[in-house]
């Protein structure tokens, strides 16, 4: 009876917390993610989702949908700044592939741009891959980003209603945080990549799939990383001492496109470069050569003497982090991170907007079963520190606060590198033995 009473105390709380924390985040987006990481903490340490009333698991299940919604709607009535510019941008220069002439000015702003002041012209480069020298299409990019955004949008609300258990429903509240808002702001075509990748932890049979690597290797037509997800399959298999002809073939044909198309156009994969709203270990490194020779020198030792460390202590580090060793984990969950760690450490290497960075839950959702509460409290921290631009604006001024954010994304990314390593590291010494 008192055990019932106090369960009932605490789904009155909780209800009462995710009401706050909504009307939190119409107002003030930092506040948000402040109140939300202590509120997760507290749901992970007392394992608070285990005895959860009807109505909260409506409300957790309902809070990412109206969240989204207000933020479009405030955006539509505001019309203060663009929206979808991404995807905007994306189609516009897939216009520019067949009518190099063509200007464009995006919604809700006044900003213009033209097909020659993007590298377009009689001579003009081939941006988007492969796949720009078939597309011979002219979409209205406002429109077609509007189609694309409410197909999305309705999967995106079909998954979150119906395909997250009741014990990883803080995932509901981990998709409002900085990456991922920043996908649903930009629209960027990485959100279309990440429900595809999605299909393997729903079947992990996909890659057998005659159909779904077709689909694969029209993506990688788009974007160079897909291609970790193929060679992550061939590591799996080399490991398990098997072989597979039908996957070794569209690698190969996806890296001989690709080889082709880099090299016989002379281009470079996009490399951004920003303190606020960019991540990534050569993202880093530049930065700090464009800056002082001397930092990029002394980032470099500290790096190695960490991966040292990390390397020599990785048997020690390991069971602080995980509940079992990776020899006991299901072997399905084995075969998907192994997929997802080579496509992670592609992108986490690089250097990416931080909307990319939201890919990195696929792996969250793979492993997060074995992972001790110290470790998911870090993930959300991660989650939430990457990138900073939300809190900071889209420069840095260098005070006081600015910085301690700076520090914080840093301490945030290089923590989750190590952790991703330490997790490689353990998976295939067990595999090798």
């Amino acid at each position: 009876m008192i055990n019932n009473l106090k369960v009932y105390g605490v789904n009155r709380i909780l209800t009462f917390s995710l009401i706050i924390l909504f009307f939190v985040s119409l107002n003030n987006y930092l506040y948000f993610i402040i109140s939300s990481l202590f509120f997760l903490f507290i749901l992970i340490y007392f394992d608070l989702l285990k005895n959860l009333t009807n109505l909260n698991i409506k409300l957790f299940k309902l809070f990412p949908i109206l969240f989204y919604i207000q933020q479009l709607i405030s955006i539509f009535v505001n019309q203060n700044k663009s929206i979808f510019w991404d995807m905007q941008l994306f189609v516009f220069e897939l216009n520019c592939q067949t009518q190099w002439n063509l200007h464009y000015t995006y919604k809700f702003t006044r900003e213009t741009i033209e097909c020659t002041s993007l590298g377009f012209g009689p001579f003009s480069k081939y941006i988007f891959g492969p796949f720009s020298r078939l597309y011979e299409v002219t979409l209205d990019p406002w429109n077609t980003s509007l189609i694309i955004f409410l197909v999305l949008f309705i999967i995106f609300t079909y998954l979150v209603l119906n395909k997250i258990s009741n014990d990883l429903l803080f995932l509901n509240l981990l998709i409002l945080f900085p990456p991922f808002l920043f996908l649903f702001e930009t629209l960027n075509p990485d959100l279309i990549f990440l429900y595809f990748f999605l299909l393997l932890i729903r079947n992990i049979k996909s890659l057998d799939n005659n159909l779904y690597l077709f689909f694969l290797t029209v993506l990688t037509l788009f974007k160079i990383y897909t291609i970790a997800i193929l060679f992550g399959e061939l590591v799996y298999k080399f490991s398990n001492n098997q072989r597979s002809l039908k996957i070794f073939l569209v690698f190969l044909l996806n890296f001989a496109i690709l080889f082709w198309y880099y090299t016989s156009l002379n281009l470079e994969i996009p490399n951004p470069i920003s303190k606020v709203n960019t991540f990534g270990l050569l993202h880093d490194l530049n930065l700090l050569r464009s800056i002082n020779i001397n930092y990029y020198i002394l980032f470099l030792i500290l790096l190695f003497t960490s991966l040292i460390l990390l390397f020599s202590l990785r048997k020690r580090i390991y069971p602080l982090l995980f509940k079992s060793p990776t020899e006991n984990w299901n072997k399905n969950d084995i075969y998907l991170t192994i997929l997802f760690l080579f496509l992670l450490l592609f992108i986490n290497y690089y250097s990416n907007y931080g909307y990319k960075f939201s890919l990195n839950i696929l792996i969250f959702l793979v492993i997060a079963k074995y992972l001790k509460k110290r470790s998911l409290a870090f993930m959300l921290f991660v989650f939430s520190m990457i990138p900073i631009q939300y809190f900071v604006g889209t420069t840095l001024e260098n005070n006081l606060s600015e910085l301690v954010f700076f520090t914080f994304n840093k301490i945030a990314y290089y923590g989750y590198l190590f952790f991703i390593l330490l997790l490689t590291f353990n998976i295939f010494q067990n595999r090798i033995k």
